[in-house]
Parts: structure tokens; C-alpha cells; sequence
């Protein structure tokens, strides 16, 4: 039986001891032995997912009494840097405490963000990222907009020297002052320290994710160029095979059709990259028997010039494949914007690329979007958002994901409406597990979610439906609507035809025994944060997500999906019904032992199952 809970941590006394600790910590994490952990290792090579990164901030934050931003845990370049960092960190907040007391927790004291003539956004950037919550944090507000003013949101010359002394905390030049006649706002702030530091992330503080998303002139291809085109592909490039959906979207293009799949995967060795694809299927429990007759490898790298072909070799796969499905994507709703742009918007720019580059010929690209690129509150809850009209609102998009996926959304939708260059976008939710109830990604949001609030024993009112699919429906009318020519050039709302509202989740909940209140947003916010149980609640690794939202940004976008529906009419399947699909996860929770510690686990549920035995837990 491995253990769930580490061993009692030493007391840390030296920069040295925290060194050790954290080498530990890592090699808990990953399974590295500690001896594979050099000091001298960036960070981002670790292999730490965004759970483990949070919970190290977590616990970084406890034991030296400091504030960690984990979005910001990837940028030091390597482990001893970090250790440095936050060490001297520490030990300025103690000099400094030997000075004045400390000031007391206040977060029951938390106040909304005023209502300012300026429309609430997201940050983009890392800076912005940090700058977000400490302002956040000093002026006891829910959420910073990256172009409200310091002085609207209340602040004045003791919370700008607050501010001014984490700044130099940071690391931040002195010359960057926020009071005064400095810059008064997160974006400009955050500009005139890239500035100071010599750093870029490529935007200005009047920058916006439009001006990303617009294409270069050359990108086009002629009205006539589909003509070439093959109507039934029969060699397809898919991107994402070693992914969650990738690996179903894998099946079932060897499954509804004849053609040869190419799957570009990132690395220099094909057999190794090979491997991996077919490990991944079997992970799923999906059928990899054809894979080697069927299947073939191209190692290189989305994000770099020619995706890491070489110019010939770019040309070349370009005359070998009639069709793209671009799946790969990197999902972490805890990174900004600037740093998941080269995975998830340079990727689709060069694909798009490749999708010309074999004139007179076209190649149609399929892009796999996601729902979140339409959770902005720009949009009035009365009015369903259209498949058939252009994205428009994207400033307070709640992430980096959504905000990445939000500017390829808007690249392949310019690319077939307005370049010629065909295509077809595929905007789904929350993907769930597979229709039978087996459940094989259990560190995503949705079953976090769930078991959090069933932890909690509240979910949140929210006037909104929960939008979430089944892994294999997606997967299967994706590749049903991509096989048809007429399909091509639309977007498309991947939804279960019957969602639920918020409120009937956690009333089928209630129905089958588990305690779970409904309660206000903020108030179901609140009880999270002063939970005393807080860092082991599965929610945990998503606070820094849900703290900055209003119960608007909470709630999922009203949508009309019939484009959708009219190209699945003759799919011959639909998902179960989200009572069903409940029913089926749950037990696999309660089976699994994800549920093991969740509280008040209705007694009936536990005598109708037969538990399997186990050795590890999923936590």
C-alpha cells in the first residue's frame, strides 16, 4: 500500500534545509530519485503536473510563511534558484516582522470588485498574473481587472508601499514605482516591469487577444483550391494521439474510415513516440490490434519553424496527407496566456501553414476548440450564443487556456471564411468519462469538482447548466460531422442534447443519499477557503481558478448548437442521460476509492458494491 500522506516534514532552520526538503518533495511528486533531482534542473523539465505544483506552493506558503503564485513555479530556471528565492523571501518577512506585528488574516473581510466604468479582464501575461493577486490580496478584493485603477479599487499611498515592497521582493527594479506618476494599472504596471527587467512577452499594455488572432496576408489560398482536394481523405494527419480525446479521436478514425493515420508526436525516436500512442489506446482500453498496419509516426514539434521538419520535410508531409485533425493542445487552467501561446496558438498558425502549403491543393483543418472560448460574460444570459456568427468577446475569458483556445478558434475561423482555407471548429465541454461510467482521468476538473463539493457538503447556485459530454460521444461525432465535405467551414457546440442545470446535479445528489446543500456562490466560495481541510479537498489545485470568479464568469454560455445536431442526425448514437451517466461515474468513484474520503457516503451505495482490492489510491 502506498501511502497518501507524506512523512512529517524537518524543520526548515537553513537555506540548506530547505534545499533538501524540496528535492524530497519532488521526488515524491514524480517518482525521480533524489538523486536524479540536480539543483541546477529547471523546473519545467521535472515533469510536475499542475496538481503537484500546487500543492508544493501550498505547502511552500505554510511552512516559510510567504506568498507562492504556483503559475509562477515553472518559470525559475532551476530548483536552487527557486529554493533562493523563496528563502530570501522569508527571510525578509522576518526582519521585517521583527519590526512591526503582522497583519491578521483577512480573508472573511474580502470585498467585491467595485463597480468601475472599466470592463473587467483577464490577465494575459505571467506579470499580470502575479500583479492580480497581490493586488487582489492587498486590497481585499475578489478580482483585479488588468486595466482597472489602483485608486478605484480603493488603493492609496500605505497599500502602494504594501505593494512596492513585494515588488521588491520579486525581484523588481526600484525604478518601477505604482504610485505617483508611475503606471496605475495592472497592464501598464506589468509592462514597465517587462521593460525595466528587459523581458518580453510579446504584447503591449494596450494589447488584446484580437490582435493575435489576426492572420498574416499570405495565409490564403485561392476560392477554387477545395476542388483539388480529395472528398474522402485517405491519409489524415492527427495531432494530440498520446492525449486524453486524442486517443479516442485515434480510434475512431480507424474505425468510421479506410485512411492511414500520420501522428505527429513531439521527440526524435518514431519507435519510442509509436510506443507511446499504442500504450496510451491501451490506457483506455481502446483496440490497438491495427495500429501497425494503419498507423505510422512523424516525431517533430508543433510549436517550432516548419514544426521541427525542416523545410523538405514540412513539404513532404504536406503532399502525403489530405486532411488535418488537430487535437494536441496543453491544458492547465493555471497558466497565463503568454505562457501556453506557443503550444496552443503558434501550433495551429503552423498547421495552418501546412494546410497551404501543397497549392493549388487544399487541406482542410479540423480544429478541436473547446466550450470555454465563449464563457464571457460580454455575451446577455438571455440570448443563446450562435454557431453561425463569429466569436466576439473574449477580455474576461477566465484563463489562459480559454484564452489561447480562444485566438486559434478565432485563426481557423478567419482561415475558412475569409482565406479559403477549409476547415471546420469543434467547441466541446467538459469532457467526461466514457458513456459506461469508467472513469480513466480522474485529475480533471469535473470529477474534482464533484468529490469536492460532495467534501465540502455544498455545490454552488448557479443559474446554468453544466455542460459536460461523454469521452467516446465526442470523440465519435467529431470524426462523424469531419468525414462529410458538406461539413466543412462551421463551427460546431459539441453538447449533450439533454445538460442539466447546476441545480439538478446537486439535487440528484441529494436524492441518492449524499448531504450536499445548495448554497449562494459567494457564500460556497467562502465556506471553501475557511474549510479547515482546505489543501485536501480535491478543489484545491483549482482555487486559484474559482477565488477570482462572480457568479457570472461561474456560469456556462447559453448556447445554440443546431449545426451540431443537424450534422449528427444520422450518427445512431446518442449519450446517455446525465442522470445515467451520474449514476455510472459515482459508482465508479465509490469503486475506484476516489470517494474513500468523502464524508456521509450513503450507506446503500456501500452495500451494493463489490470493491475490488487495491494497492494504490487515486487522489
Amino acid at each position: 500500500m502506498i501511502p497518501d500522506t507524506a512523512p512529517a516534514a524537518p524543520a526548515l532552520t537553513s537555506l540548506q534545509d530547505l534545499r533538501d526538503w524540496i528535492r524530497a518533495e519532488i521526488s515524491r511528486s514524480t517518482g525521480l530519485s533524489p538523486h536524479e533531482l540536480a539543483f541546477d534542473l529547471p523546473v519545467h523539465s521535472l515533469g510536475l503536473s499542475s496538481v503537484h505544483v500546487v500543492r508544493l506552493a501550498g505547502e511552500i506558503e505554510e511552512r516559510l510563511a510567504v506568498e507562492v503564485d504556483p503559475g509562477t513555479m515553472y518559470d525559475f530556471d532551476s530548483i536552487d534558484a527557486l529554493c533562493m528565492q523563496f528563502w530570501g523571501m522569508h527571510q525578509r518577512r522576518e526582519r521585517r516582522n521583527a519590526l512591526r506585528p503582522e497583519t491578521p488574516a483577512r480573508l472573511q473581510t474580502v470585498r467585491r470588485r467595485p463597480d468601475l466604468p472599466t470592463r473587467y479582464a483577464t490577465q494575459r501575461t505571467d506579470w499580470e498574473q502575479r500583479l492580480c493577486a497581490m493586488w487582489c490580496d492587498v486590497l481585499q478584493v475578489d478580482q483585479v481587472g488588468i486595466h482597472d485603477h489602483f485608486q478605484a479599487l480603493g488603493g492609496d499611498e500605505m497599500t502602494a508601499a504594501e505593494i512596492s515592497e513585494r515588488l521588491w521582493d520579486l525581484g523588481v527594479p526600484v525604478s518601477v514605482r505604482l504610485y505617483a506618476d508611475g503606471p496605475q494599472t495592472v497592464a501598464g504596471l506589468g509592462w514597465a516591469i517587462e521593460q525595466a527587467r528587459g523581458e518580453t512577452s510579446g504584447s503591449s499594455a494596450h494589447w488584446r487577444l484580437q490582435d493575435d488572432a489576426a492572420l498574416p496576408a499570405d495565409l490564403r489560398l485561392s476560392p477554387g483550391a477545395l476542388h483539388h482536394s480529395a472528398p474522402h481523405p485517405r491519409c489524415i494527419l492527427l495531432t494530440g494521439a498520446t492525449g486524453y480525446l486524442g486517443a479516442y479521436l485515434l480510434r475512431e478514425l480507424l474505425d468510421q474510415t479506410g485512411a492511414h493515420v500520420v501522428c505527429l508526436v513531439r521527440g526524435t525516436d518514431a519507435h519510442s513516440a509509436f510506443e507511446r500512442i499504442g500504450a496510451n489506446l491501451r490506457t483506455h482500453r481502446l483496440d490497438v490490434r491495427d495500429l501497425p498496419s494503419r498507423v505510422s509516426v512523424v516525431t517533430g514539434d508543433l510549436t517550432a519553424p516548419w514544426m521541427g521538419l525542416g523545410p523538405e520535410g514540412f513539404s513532404a508531409l504536406a503532399a502525403r496527407i489530405d486532411a488535418i485533425l488537430h487535437s494536441a493542445a496543453t491544458v492547465n487552467f493555471l497558466s497565463t496566456y503568454q505562457r501556453l501561446k506557443p503550444s496552443n496558438v503558434e501550433a495551429t498558425h503552423n498547421l495552418l501553414r501546412l494546410a497551404c502549403a501543397d497549392r493549388p491543393r487544399a487541406i482542410p483543418l479540423h480544429y478541436i476548440s473547446t466550450l470555454g472560448v465563449a464563457m464571457s460574460t460580454g455575451y446577455p444570459r438571455e440570448t443563446p450564443i450562435r454557431e453561425d456568427v463569429p466569436l466576439l468577446h473574449s477580455d474576461d475569458l477566465l484563463n489562459g487556456y480559454e484564452q489561447s483556445k480562444y485566438v486559434g478558434d478565432q485563426m481557423v475561423w478567419t482561415a475558412f471564411k475569409e482565406r479559403g482555407i477549409p476547415g471546420a471548429i469543434y467547441r466541446p465541454p467538459l469532457v467526461g468519462g466514457t458513456s459506461d461510467g469508467t472513469y480513466h482521468k480522474l485529475d480533471e476538473f469535473l470529477p474534482r469538482a464533484l468529490k469536492g463539493c460532495l467534501q465540502l457538503g455544498a455545490f454552488p447556485e448557479l443559474d446554468s447548466l453544466l455542460e459536460m459530454v461523454p469521452v467516446d460521444f465526442v470523440s465519435k461525432a467529431i470524426i462523424h460531422i469531419a468525414r462529410e465535405p458538406q461539413n466543412l467551414n462551421k463551427a460546431y457546440f459539441v453538447v449533450h442534447p439533454q445538460s442539466l442545470s447546476i441545480g439538478r446535479w446537486a439535487a440528484w445528489h441529494r436524492e441518492v443519499g449524499f448531504p450536499a446543500r445548495t448554497v449562494p456562490w459567494d457564500q460556497w466560495k467562502n465556506e471553501l477557503l475557511a474549510h479547515a481541510r482546505l489543501q485536501e479537498n480535491a478543489m484545491a489545485p483549482f482555487i486559484d481558478l474559482l477565488v477570482p470568479l462572480n457568479q457570472a464568469q461561474a456560469c456556462f454560455p447559453r448556447v445554440d448548437s443546431w449545426q451540431f445536431r443537424d450534422a449528427t442526425r444520422n450518427l445512431g448514437i446518442a449519450p446517455p442521460c446525465v442522470s445515467d451517466l451520474l449514476a455510472r461515474y459515482t459508482r465508479h468513484f465509490i469503486e475506484s476509492g476516489y470517494y474513500d474520503d468523502v464524508p456521509g457516503l450513503p450507506q446503500p451505495w456501500r452495500d451494493s458494491l463489490s470493491r475490488p482490492a487495491r494497492t494504490v489510491r487515486t487522489t
